[in-house]
């Protein structure tokens, strides 16, 4: 990160706009001072970086609505901005603050980051304040204390990290160097470790609830489970064949009951196909009919459609001659345009008369080649007295030479201006001088004539209090001073008067003496004023005079007196001379142009005559031969209009204006509903038919089926009887309830067994109590297999159980002995760890610092004190390697030994991020001649060597005579400083 501007807007004491630009080429070494006495405001320099990036300074947290202590007093507004480079590309960061007349002192700060693109042009990145201060971190690399830690090193943080314990000294190291991490990884190891624990605790206890079966128990239940499964099957399937003969004695008579429906059914339908069979006939008769009367009506349109087709073919005949017509006669007016414009080529300025004329001559040629080359002279004499008008403006010379003396003069202006006005200011100065040396000897007078005063007033303001004192003796009473017993009088009240005048021009003359102080202020100022005046207008005569040498020219080639009073009045004249020429000589130039191009024009025409008359005749014979072959199609089409009335005539007598196809359509539309009332006939004969034989046939199948159902039914029943008998003679598993359920099955069976009849009802109760059975085993043998897969699901369980506590033990073992080594609850075993090394880092980069200012001392970590790890001690090599505590180093050593620890605390805090800029606000009083060269030559190291701006706050003198490049911070009245120096500007 480089910071290339600061601008500054009512801060503490800098009232109004400044601004450093420290791109400025006496910067380029890198190293500069801000010098200026106490509190002038030169930490207000970097307030103004602190608060453009981050909206706060390292003195002030907070600038918000209700308080604003960085604002200068009596102003409205305050602002910083900061432009710099990061990562490669360019940024500004923009910070505003204004009062406000509502409830609050204050509006709302304003913060704004802008990122220029490779054309310069900037765009707002970021607006909100939280946006803002991510937007910041994210570009820089840095927050703001590591900011204050690595560019920014304020007034008495400077020797914080080496005066501060060990705690505070881990704190630091652990913003510097993301220390997060480590106590992360700590408290995450620390945690992982007790979650293993108790997962390890957790899975145990599961291991413990789990129940599972002994084997002989689980051999009775499969035992069983298989027995009930034969027994099921056994009894579904009686029971499926009572159901059968149940369903089958049913069906029997439902079979009985639609044999009696469709012989009561036959009658009708007999009649119903007699009176179908009538329809059909008288449709067949009406649909030959009619298929007749389209027969004769086809014969007819195919007459009329002969006759349409001639129509048409004569329209379209006639369509076409009318249009080739119309496209010859286009092509005419096509020809006649050509002609036209050609006649119009050569004669721009005919009439129609005359263009008729030409039309109809045989010597077009002869007369258009009269006219060209007359046009051809024409332009020929304009073009030649364009150029002799060139000349006469350019007065012999070219046009180089105007435009050469017009630059030249262009740049001769300002010089003379410039000098003009040297002039005119060194005049003014020595106004200046003389005024100011006659105020600075009026002050003089002014100054003794106040001490006169002053005596004056005194001997006044004693005389009034000696009358004060004689007004209260008496005569004859002794005087306590004199001891005279006379008193002369005393005029008190003259004396108060005297007094009263005394004063007043008292008041008049300091009243004078400051007026004499603020005019030679403002005479001081004027000069100032004029002595930049000379600056500035010294650096135009420079720099125009650059500008003459780069294009050859000299002052010399102007012809005038730089000197002379009327120099700029002379060159001015001059300029417009040139001007003016220049101006003429571009007007005729275009004309030239013009004419030149009349002259190309008119030349390429008279080559074009002999061309242009060939087309011209050419057009004239196609346009006859054109109305020839017109009069031709006229005829045709006059014969096809004929013989089109002819066939018109006919096709009226034969089938009137009738639609040949509208009528067909009407035909087919009667033939088709003549043919679909036939089909309709037709399928309900057809369908009559197949009813009464489809009635015939129901009667024959559902005699059969009864006695095919009546055979079955026997043969079901006797079956079912015979296994009933057999089921009741074998032993039944179950519990009570299947029990009785088998008990009722067999006091059924015994009644179904001796019904000749086949009673339904009987038979339904023997099905369903089977059913019930059946129903009762399938829920036992449920209740069985559940318990057997319950615990197969069990043993599974606990497998599963055991091969995760063994997974989980050897996870625990692991995290538990590195728990043992970096784990902790809040995370600081090993943070400490790692705070170590980043000391031992630290303390690296330190002394790679210290080296370049001193090689006598080492800085070295304390390990004897356990207890404190982040103790420094020091190692004097000018000692024999003597080790002692930094507290024994003197205020120069301490001051090197801090500034050594800061740029190393600058360089680890950067956060990988490049660091182009260093600002150090602390004093270099107590350094001796030694340690203070040592220092500005590291600091000076930074500038050239690595490419940094440093910029560094003192009031040791000779510090600020060492650094050549100082940016000057000076007191004013009111409690009000200033800025100047190099990249400075007031605004």
């Amino acid at each position: 990160m480089r910071i290339e501007k600061v601008l500054i807007h009512n801060i503490n004491s800098l009232a109004g706009t400044f601004e450093i630009d420290f791109t400025q080429s006496d910067y380029a070494e890198g190293l500069f001072a801000i010098v200026g006495p106490s509190g002038a405001g030169k930490s207000t320099i970097f307030d103004a970086i602190c608060l453009a990036l981050y909206g706060k300074t390292p003195r002030i947290n907070m600038i918000s609505e209700t308080q604003n202590e960085i604002m200068t007093k009596a102003e409205s507004e305050c602002g910083a901005e900061v432009t710099f480079w990061s990562r490669g590309k360019k940024y500004k960061a923009v910070f505003s603050h204004a009062r406000a007349k509502g409830q609050n002192p204050f509006r709302q700060v304003k913060r704004e980051v802008i990122e220029y693109g490779q054309d310069g042009t900037g765009s707002i990145i970021a607006s909100m304040i939280k946006e803002v201060n991510a937007k910041i971190t994210e570009i820089t690399g840095l927050d703001y204390n590591q900011f204050r830690r690595s560019i920014m090193l304020a007034q008495f943080e400077f020797t914080e990290f080496l005066k501060a314990d060990s705690n505070t000294r881990a704190g630091i190291l652990e913003q510097i160097s993301d220390m997060d991490i480590y106590r992360n990884i700590s408290i995450a190891v620390y945690q992982r470790a007790k979650k293993h624990e108790a997962g390890l605790f957790e899975i145990r206890t599961k291991i413990d609830a789990v129940n599972v079966l002994d084997d002989v128990r689980q051999k009775e239940l499969e035992n069983e489970a298989k027995q009930l499964g034969g027994a099921i099957a056994e009894y579904s399937e009686l029971g499926e064949r009572f159901v059968f003969c149940a369903e089958s004695i049913k069906k029997a008579a439902e079979l009985q009951e639609s044999l009696e429906v469709y012989e009561k059914e036959k009658k009708r339908l007999e009649q119903e196909l007699l009176e179908q069979n009538k329809k059909f006939e008288t449709a067949k008769i009406n649909e030959q009919k009619t298929k007749q009367q389209q027969s004769d009506l086809q014969k007819t349109l195919k007459t009329v459609r002969e006759l349409d087709n001639k129509i048409a073919v004569e329209k379209n005949n006639i369509k076409r001659i009318e249009s080739e017509i119309d496209g010859d006669e286009k092509k005419i007016r096509e020809y006649k345009s050509v002609i036209l414009n050609l006649f119009k080529k050569y004669l721009p300025g005919a009439d129609n008369a005359k263009l008729k004329s030409l039309y109809e001559t045989h010597d077009a040629a002869d007369i258009i080649r009269a006219e060209a080359k007359a046009d051809l002279k024409g332009a020929t004499d304009k073009e030649k007295n364009m150029r002799g008008k060139i000349e006469k403006t350019l007065a012999g010379k070219d046009e180089k030479y105007w435009q050469a003396r017009a630059d030249l003069l262009e740049i001769a202006l300002p010089i003379a201006q410039s000098q003009r006005a040297v002039l005119l200011s060194e005049i003014r100065q020595s106004e200046l001088y003389k005024k100011a040396e006659k105020l600075e000897e009026k002050e003089k007078e002014q100054k003794a004539k106040n001490e006169e005063m002053q005596e004056k007033l005194l001997l006044a303001r004693l005389e009034e209090k000696f009358g004060q004192e004689r007004s209260k003796l008496e005569d004859g009473k002794p005087c306590p001073l004199c001891g005279a017993l006379h008193h002369p009088g005393i005029d008190a009240e003259q004396a108060e008067k005297n007094l009263q005048y005394i004063n007043e021009q008292k008041t008049l003359l300091l009243k004078e003496i400051e007026k004499t102080k603020r005019d030679i202020i403002d005479i001081k100022s004027s000069l100032a004023a004029e002595d930049k005046l000379v600056k500035e207008k010294t650096a135009v005569i420079n720099e125009n005079k650059v500008r003459l040498a780069g294009i050859g020219a000299r002052l010399e080639d102007t012809g005038v007196d730089f000197i002379d009073d009327t120099a700029e009045k002379k060159i001015e004249e001059l300029i417009d001379e040139a001007k003016v020429i220049m101006r003429k000589y571009s007007e005729l130039l275009k004309e030239h142009s013009a004419a030149s191009g009349e002259v190309s024009r008119f030349t390429r025409q008279l080559g074009e005559v002999d061309k242009d008359v060939l087309i011209i005749d050419n057009n004239k014979q196609t346009i006859k031969d054109t109305q020839l072959r017109n009069e031709k199609r006229q005829e045709a089409k006059e014969k096809a209009q004929k013989e089109l009335g002819k066939n018109v005539q006919e096709r009226i007598k034969i089938f009137g204006q009738r639609q040949a196809d509208k009528e067909e359509q009407m035909a087919e539309k009667l033939l088709e509903e003549a043919q679909k009332v036939l089909e309709e006939c037709r399928e309900k004969s057809q369908k009559a038919k197949s009813d009464a034989q489809q009635n015939i046939n129901d009667i024959e199948r559902t005699k059969k089926e009864i006695e095919k159902q009546n055979i079955k039914l026997g043969q079901a029943y006797k079956q079912a009887v015979e296994n009933a008998d057999k089921m009741c003679s074998e032993p039944v598993f179950g519990d009570d309830e299947i029990r009785g359920l088998f008990a009722d099955i067999c006091d059924l069976s015994q009644k179904v067994s001796k019904d000749a009849g086949r009673n339904i009802g009987d038979i339904n109760s023997m099905a369903n109590a089977l059913r019930a059975l059946s129903a009762k085993q399938t829920e036992r043998k449920g209740r069985v297999a559940e318990q057997l897969e319950t615990n197969d699901q069990r043993k599974k369980q606990l497998k599963d159980l055991r091969s995760q506590e063994k997974q989980l033990k050897k996870a625990y073992e692991k995290w538990s002995r590195l728990n043992a080594l970096i784990g902790s609850a809040t995370g600081d075993k090993f943070s400490r760890m790692a705070q170590g090394i980043t000391f031992e880092v630290l303390l690296q980069y330190a002394n790679a610092n210290l080296m370049k200012m001193s090689d006598r001392y080492l800085l070295m970590r304390d390990s004897g004190n356990i207890a404190k790890p982040l103790e420094i001690s020091v190692l004097d090599n000018y000692q024999a390697g003597d080790i002692r505590p930094v507290s024994n180093l003197s205020g120069g050593e301490s001051f090197i030994v801090s500034m050594a620890l800061a740029l190393g605390l600058s360089e680890m805090s950067s956060n990988k991020t490049r660091i182009d800029s260093l600002f150090i606000d602390e004093g270099f009083a107590s350094l001796d001649e030694d340690y203070l060269e040592a220092a500005l030559q590291t600091l000076s190291s930074l500038g050239n060597r690595e490419n940094k701006l440093v910029g560094v706050i003192s009031h040791v003198g000779a510090l600020k005579e060492r650094i050549n490049v100082k940016v000057q911070v000076d007191k004013l009245s009111g409690g009000k400083s200033t800025l100047s120096g190099p990249g400075v500007t007031v605004g």
